[in-house]
């Protein structure tokens, strides 16, 4: 035959429609056929396994068709396809003496030739080419292209300093008579044109952009449940404590024994009331960095810091890595907050799920549904069910305690035993063990030790 068709390769756009793509040029043996997917965001082809697609008229001089996609969405305007023919650069025609002489094979390998010269002359095509005789190389053409777009953007940019100190000079401001003052330039609010802002303004704009976005999420504030939601050890406002320094609301003990923290609850604020023993927080040193700090707070009460009185937005210094303890005493406070500076800023709260996880760092209230499993082990012997449990670590070793022993059951494989006594450890990394005293179990079989409601483990690492 003859191969009078230039043509090598077609490339077709995906429609969302389109499943069957012709070629209109001979590929003589389906090990030459390619078939790729070229993706027009990435720039890039990726070739299809031939068990993706089916191809037709292999052997045929006005081509054939592929088949595309077999199964799925059809091929949308993100993608492009491409048939090529590729054969390989070798010539396998061995012609011996006194052999028979079949035109037919030498023009076949003729055919072949000639084939992959127009292969060949498809890629160079698709190469860059200099002007022969112009002394460039390939590599010194890319090279002036690079430098050509450097260039250019070079004088963008010089072209956008000209303009925005045109627009400056443009705007005539005039600055004060008096030059002692520092005045700042910012771009108007229409982005039309520039206006003068004094040093004091200045800092408005960055307390209004750093205070009203709260960029520090809230941990400005050194004090833990400054709003009293918290609430692990169910306080009930008012009840009188039965202790000194006995833990009410999380982070917050009343100091003398009988006393009580009382409050009300208003758009979610909680105004607590101090009773005249004060009722305090401890604030950890490892929070605490050497400086100045201010306290504010909204009501009635008075307040000490180390023992020592401090007013409103009264500027103190605090010694670093040191306990702070800051008691209200006698009266209402709410939106307490002890901060690093010698300035007061907006109250900073702190999403109530951060703020649990605070408070877990100094104690935990392990509570549940009714039949919650909280502990498991196995029977150390027939009275005795060994287990552990997991609590969030905290900020030193805890004191662990349970309620009641009867409140928790030992499950076997068959019967479940209830405890007549109970004792609860645990150590700062979370680690927790459970010794439930039963009667009856078969030692060495699993447990898990289970809850009536209202049945409690307290994890205690408080001050």
């Amino acid at each position: 035959m003859t191969v009078t068709n230039q043509d090598s390769s077609v490339t077709a756009n995906g429609n969302g429609v389109t499943t069957t793509w012709p070629y209109t040029f001979l590929i003589e043996d389906e090990d030459f056929a390619f078939v790729g997917i070229y993706t027009i965001a990435t720039e890039s082809l990726a070739l299809l396994d031939p068990s993706d697609y089916t191809i037709s008229g292999i052997g045929d001089e006005a081509g054939g068709e592929v088949e595309y996609p077999l199964m799925g969405a059809p091929l949308s305007g993100a993608f492009r396809i491409v048939i090529y023919r590729e054969l390989p650069y070798e010539q396998n025609l061995a012609l011996t003496d006194q052999s028979p002489y079949l035109p037919s094979t030498l023009e076949a390998q003729l055919d072949n030739i000639v084939m992959q010269i127009q292969q060949l002359a498809e890629q160079m095509g698709r190469s860059i080419k200099v002007t022969l005789g112009s002394g460039l190389t390939p590599d010194d053409f890319i090279e002036d292209l690079q430098q050509g777009a450097a260039e250019a953007q070079a004088s963008a940019d010089a072209a956008a300093i000209s303009a925005d100190a045109a627009a400056l000079a443009a705007s005539s401001i005039t600055l004060p008579a008096d030059p002692t003052p520092l005045y700042m330039l910012r771009r108007n609010a229409g982005d039309t044109a520039y206006e003068e802002r004094s040093p004091a303004e200045v800092a408005a704009d960055i307390g209004a952009v750093r205070y009203s976005t709260d960029v520090l999420g809230g941990f400005r504030n050194k004090l833990i449940n400054a709003l009293g939601a918290i609430n692990q050890r169910a306080y009930v406002s008012g009840a009188a404590t039965s202790g000194a320094n006995q833990y009410t609301l999380d982070r917050w003990r009343v100091v003398t024994s009988g006393q009580n923290l009382s409050w009300a609850e208003s758009a979610g604020v909680r105004t607590m009331t101090a009773p005249a023993g004060g009722v305090e927080q401890v604030v950890t040193g490892g929070g605490i960095i050497g400086g100045s700090y201010v306290l504010n707070w909204t009501g009635t009460a008075t307040a000490t810091v180390n023992g020592t009185p401090r007013t409103k937005g009264e500027v103190f210094t605090l010694t670093g890595g040191a306990d702070v303890t800051i008691r209200f005493i006698g009266g209402t406070f709410s939106l307490p907050q002890l901060e690093e500076g010698a300035s007061i800023t907006p109250f900073a709260s702190r999403p109530i799920a951060v703020e649990l996880v605070l408070c877990y760092w100094y104690f935990e209230a392990l509570v549940g549904a009714a039949g919650g499993v909280v502990a498991s082990g196995f029977f150390y012997t027939t009275a005795l069910a060994l287990c552990s449990f997991a609590f969030k670590p905290k900020r030193t070793g805890p004191t662990c305690t349970a309620t009641a022993a009867s409140g928790f059951q030992a499950f076997g494989p068959s019967t479940s035993y209830t405890g007549s006594g109970i004792t609860v450890s645990g150590d700062a990394d979370g680690c927790g063990r459970l010794d439930l005293v039963i009667a009856g179990a078969v030692a060495g079989q699993g447990t898990s030790i289970r809850r009536d409601a209202g049945a409690t483990i307290s994890i205690n690492a408080e001050h």
